[in-house]
């Protein structure tokens, strides 16, 4: 009997508990990525050709780490400072009390300010990417306040972060989003600054890509005492 059991397993045949596990793998191997693409906004946006969750609002075009991570803190009455505007922008106006986005692109300036909320102010700062020259944008920021959140996101990304870190609040977060395609790791560590690393994907994207966090000694968002929420 034994003998007979061994040939008609040789001889092919599948034990039904095999078969059910083979199609739930295959089960899983399809519905997980449509699962993830569609709750989380990423088919979407692939559409849209911008930013946006599954329900067509906007999100930052950050790597999806950090955004399900920002999209757990609150950010009520705290200020936010943005070198180069876009869908994170709507974002930030929606939760802080006040956004100051300095955009080198005037037509994309122009779309902007045409549908800003009070509490962003929007400034057009044209920059010269060959002379690397941030002396514009210096003036615009100077004799501003600390801000809570620096997010850079534009043209000369090196010479912002180094420009807006002495901007920082001593709690607050400088995120600089594509730090994997810039030197953002040497700049980050002329500061002596923490830094968290966010790998991922992001909206409407094909590639994994990478957000960074870089802190003073201690950061709001990564506070200790923040409840771990179930993100569905």
């Amino acid at each position: 009997m034994a003998k007979r059991d061994a040939r008609a397993q040789v001889g092919g045949r599948v034990p039904r508990g095999r078969v059910a596990e083979l199609a739930r793998s295959t089960a899983i191997s399809v519905v997980a990525p449509v699962r993830f693409s569609h709750r989380s906004g990423h088919w979407r946006s692939a559409l849209l050709r911008r930013a946006v969750d599954r329900d067509g609002a906007a999100i930052p075009w950050y790597s999806y780490p950090l955004v399900d991570l920002l999209n757990q803190r609150g950010f009520e009455g705290l200020r936010v400072l943005e070198i180069g505007g876009g869908q994170s922008t709507w974002w930030w106006a929606a939760r802080a009390e006040q956004v100051i986005t300095i955009e080198s692109d005037a037509a994309w300036y122009a779309e902007l300010v045409a549908a800003a909320p009070d509490n962003v102010e929007l400034v057009n700062v044209p920059v010269d990417t060959e002379t690397r020259d941030t002396s514009g944008i210096s003036r615009a920021l100077d004799g501003l306040p600390p801000f809570d959140v620096v997010v850079i996101d534009g043209h000369l990304r090196e010479e912002c972060a180094r420009l807006t870190w002495p901007l920082l609040a001593e709690r607050g977060a400088l995120i600089f989003d594509n730090s994997d395609g810039f030197n953002f790791q040497a700049v980050s560590a002329e500061w002596g600054a923490q830094r968290v690393d966010f790998y991922g994907y992001s909206a409407g994207s094909s590639r994994k890509t990478c957000s960074s966090v870089a802190f003073k000694e201690t950061c709001f968002l990564f506070d200790a005492g923040a409840p771990i929420p179930s993100i569905k």
